[in-house]
This record gives C-alpha cells, sequence and structure tokens, in this order.
C-alpha cells in the first residue's frame, strides 16, 4: 500500500489517476483540534418553561427526561398529534411523578397560527419561557431520481417551518436558549438524505443569523446514537 498523510491528500489523488500505485492507497487523516469542553456549564432557569417540538419522538422524549434530570420543573411537550401513544402517555405520566408540570399538546410547529396559539396558551398557563429545543423532524429517504416536489417539502416542513416560526415567536423574549437538532449529514452527506440535509443545513444558517442578530441559538449535528432516535428504532 501507500500511505499519505491528510496535507498530502492531492498528491495521493494524483497517484490514482496516473495509476502509479500498487495495492491501496491509504490517507492518514489529519489530527483533530481536540474539542474542549465549555469554559461556562450548561445553566438556566429550572424554575422557566422549557419547550420541546417533536417531543414524543426518540430524541424528544430523551431530551425532556434530561431536563428533568437538570431539575427543570415546567415542561412544554408537543408533537403534531400530542400524547397520542402509550409511549407518550406513560413519558407525561412519569414526568408528572417526578413534579413536573408538564403541558403536552398536540401542534403543528409548521403552522404558525398553530404556534401562535401555543405560545398564546405558555403564556396564560405556564411559567415565563426560558428556552427552545427544535427535535422535530421527518424522513423520507429516497435517491434524487425518485424525488418530487411533495417528497422534497414533506421533509423540509417541520424542521424548516416549524424553526422560522419557533424564531419568530421568541423574537422578542430573553430566552436562555435556543436550541436545534441537525445531523452530522450535514457535514458529511447521506445518501438518500438530500433533502434531509437541506433542512438541516437551513437550521444551521438560521442559527448562525439568529446570534449575530444578538440572540441565543446553537445547532448540534447528532450523530447516529445507538439507544434513542431513529437510528435505534430501524429494523434494518
Amino acid at each position: 500500500y501507500s500511505l499519505f498523510s491528510g496535507e498530502d491528500v492531492v498528491d495521493a489523488f494524483q497517484l490514482m489517476q496516473r495509476s502509479g500505485h500498487i495495492g491501496k492507497i491509504v490517507i492518514s487523516p489529519a489530527a483533530l483540534e481536540s474539542v474542549r469542553s465549555p469554559s461556562v456549564p450548561f445553566e438556566f432557569d429550572a424554575r422557566g418553561t422549557h419547550l420541546i417540538t417533536g417531543a414524543f419522538g426518540g430524541f424528544g422524549m430523551a431530551t425532556a427526561r434530561w431536563l428533568a434530570d437538570k431539575g427543570v420543573t415546567n415542561l412544554v411537550l408537543i408533537g403534531r398529534q400530542g400524547a397520542a401513544n402509550l409511549e407518550a402517555r406513560t413519558l407525561v405520566e412519569e414526568l408528572t411523578g417526578r413534579g413536573v408540570k408538564v403541558m403536552a399538546e398536540a401542534c403543528d410547529v409548521s403552522d404558525q397560527l398553530s404556534v401562535d396559539l401555543l405560545f398564546a396558551k405558555i403564556r396564560s398557563n405556564m411559567p415565563r419561557l426560558s428556552g427552545v429545543i427544535h427535535s422535530a423532524m421527518v424522513l423520507d429517504d429516497a435517491i434524487i431520481a425518485n424525488l418530487d416536489a411533495a417528497r422534497i417539502e414533506k421533509v423540509l416542513t417541520p424542521k424548516v417551518k416549524g424553526a422560522i416560526n419557533l424564531d419568530r415567536a421568541t423574537r422578542n423574549m430573553h430566552l436562555e436558549y435556543f436550541i436545534l437538532y441537525s445531523s452530522v449529514t450535514t457535514l458529511i452527506g447521506n445518501p438518500g438524505q438530500g433533502s434531509y440535509v437541506a433542512a438541516n443545513a437551513y437550521m444551521e444558517g438560521l442559527a448562525r443569523q439568529r446570534r449575530r442578530d444578538g440572540h441565543p441559538a446553537l445547532a448540534i449535528g447528532w450523530g447516529p446514537i445507538a439507544d434513542v432516535g431513529v437510528v435505534a428504532r430501524s429494523e434494518k
């Protein structure tokens, strides 16, 4: 084999182009800068209200439990169907049993009127909104040849329109955090997930714009996680 460092990847491709190698061409990636822990730990007002979209999916439920573990006592959990299945209702009962006040609502976060009504209900029934976690998503994997406008829109709508509506609804609030659940596929791509990558890329751009405008925002590019979420539920 022929070994190249990450900095010499161009030389490696040139060698392959002229068929000058015998065996494999191996590239050793350049060392990445270590990920540093934040200098200030993630803190928030446990007595405030914390909103999670896509709350009854795997990531959303894990997030709700994590916030409860951190001492949060007021949660708004929303999904398109609300707490419609046994798993969702069990989560609400579990959190309530732990002393958490839970508002579980059916809300299409991509619909502006539905979001406006939700925020009006939060203002009337819950303490001040402290933070938002946008976890809603839809997957519909297909290669480009099999995509049409409806399939693209199906994937973009919850993430993109949902993020737009949440951003608009909270612009005049003093949130402690505004978190968007993105994906590592935005960085590395994934076959059949062009629409999903585009939706996440939009949310990451929105996070950057919010920060430029002086508002809190963070997009997290999650990788595959074994115990919760779509990957964990997949039979493949």
